[in-house]
């Protein structure tokens, strides 16, 4: 998927980008409810992203961002279907089983390690926002 945003803040290599509205004629750019001076961790910043950025932007660049969407279905995949389908699968294999503690045991093995496995690729395969391309600056302070 492919967005346009404008560059608020540089920190360091990365930058803090805000997503513009293209639902209507013109593009309509969301004010921040922010107060503070670190704007990057707050829950109340909406359509605001931290980019990775592999070439210079300055600050007012409007940017064109690519959201890895392809990657976070791979992750809802293995976060959600994964551990259901070992459960699915450790409640088949001990259909047979007499003891109950032994069937138990079996079942919360393979779910812990399905749970260790999700852990482990969501550490390692994370979705990323990449900047494709500087657009244009905004002149409208200048």
């Amino acid at each position: 998927m492919v967005k346009k945003g404008i560059v608020k803040k540089l920190i360091g290599n990365q930058a803090w980008v805000q997503v513009i509205n293209e639902k209507k004629d013109e593009p309509e750019i969301q004010s921040s409810s922010c107060t503070c001076s670190s704007c990057a961790g707050c829950h109340t910043q909406k359509d605001f992203f931290l980019v990775d950025l592999n070439c210079s932007v300055q600050l007012e660049e409007v940017i064109e961002l690519h959201f890895e969407s392809y990657r976070l279905f791979i992750l809802a995949f293995v976060t959600f279907i994964l551990p259901l389908i070992a459960l699915i699968s450790s409640l088949w294999i001990s259909r047979n089983m007499l003891n109950s503690l032994h069937k138990w045991g079996l079942v919360l093995s393979f779910l812990a390690i399905s749970l260790l496995f999700t852990y482990i690729f969501d550490k390692f395969y994370k979705a990323r926002v990449r900047v494709v391309k500087v657009l244009e600056k905004d002149h409208a302070d200048e």
